[in-house]
């Protein structure tokens, strides 16, 4: 396997595939949500995020929003299957990409902070559409753990936005 063959694959991302493999390169790239700037989602202001309680956040959970990748704004599901007393999490990340008609689903596992962050990487395809690849993202929830943001952890990626679903 030669490193241009891995650096091509790396320009896929778990939304879809890079835009680069069909039209040039947009002039700016996109921001990524989860840089330095995305915990000022935490930061108090009139109703605004806290340090989150983990005892919170219970397995069962479900989470619904979007995301923006490469291939444009994507819808998401986050279900929490498992919330264990150390802070370990484990879920399952579903989308859907309404103009392709693309959608999948993958095992998820990640740590909760005493700050209300989750950081999740992928474990393994449910369902993978073609010439998709699962990234990891970042989550920071509410003091009340209604509502998620945050962004996706790649370069062509950017905010992740999910309220829960009762």
């Amino acid at each position: 396997m030669s490193p241009g063959w891995l650096s091509g694959l790396l320009l896929l991302v778990a939304c879809g595939p890079s835009p680069a493999l069909h039209e040039p390169e947009p002039a700016s790239p996109v921001e990524i949500a989860a840089a330095p700037g995305i915990t000022s989602v935490r930061k108090p202001a009139a109703g605004g995020f806290q340090p989150y309680s983990s005892s919170r956040l219970a397995s069962g959970t479900t989470y619904r929003g979007h995301y923006l990748c490469s291939q444009g704004d994507t819808a998401m599901t986050l279900q929490i299957e498992e919330v264990m007393r150390n802070g370990q999490v484990r879920g399952v990340f579903g989308f859907h990409h309404e103009a392709s008609g693309a959608q999948g689903s993958f095992t998820v596992e990640g740590s909760l902070s005493s700050r209300g962050e989750i950081v999740f990487e992928p474990v393994e395809w449910i369902t993978r559409p073609p010439r998709y690849v699962a990234v990891p993202f970042r989550l920071f929830l509410s003091e009340d753990g209604r509502q998620a943001k945050g962004g996706v952890l790649h370069p062509s990626c950017g905010e992740m936005e999910a309220a829960r679903v009762d």
